[in-house]
């Protein structure tokens, strides 16, 4: 399972049929904050920086206290430079562009 975390629902389809095509689900959270409210473990968790803004750090420290074995990834713009800078230094395992998200979850589905 994918637990996503945005409020862009044309972003979350895009997310959702990726996961299908893999044979996984996505559970979908709209607020950037926890408590996670995924009814699975995920497996991958997708956050995306323009929600979470300055709360990156804490997302990530709760993601990995609840899920410690999942690979956390986090996106934004291109032009975001600060937000993406702020997910490496959080301990993000892959921080990338909106465009390069759709292949980074496809490598992580498929190992």
């Amino acid at each position: 399972m994918i637990g996503l975390i945005t409020e862009d629902l044309f972003f979350a389809s895009k997310v959702k049929q990726v996961a299908t095509d893999h044979g996984t689900t996505v559970e979908l959270q709209r607020q950037p904050s926890p408590p996670f409210a995924w009814k699975q473990t995920p497996r991958v968790v997708v956050i995306d920086l323009e929600l979470a803004q300055s709360l990156v750090a804490s997302i990530v420290n709760a993601t990995r206290a609840e899920f410690p074995e999942a690979s956390i990834v986090a996106f934004a713009g291109h032009a975001l430079v600060d937000l993406l800078s702020a997910a490496r230094q959080a301990g993000c395992d892959h921080v990338v562009t909106r465009g390069q998200l759709e292949p980074t979850v496809v490598s992580l589905l498929s190992t």
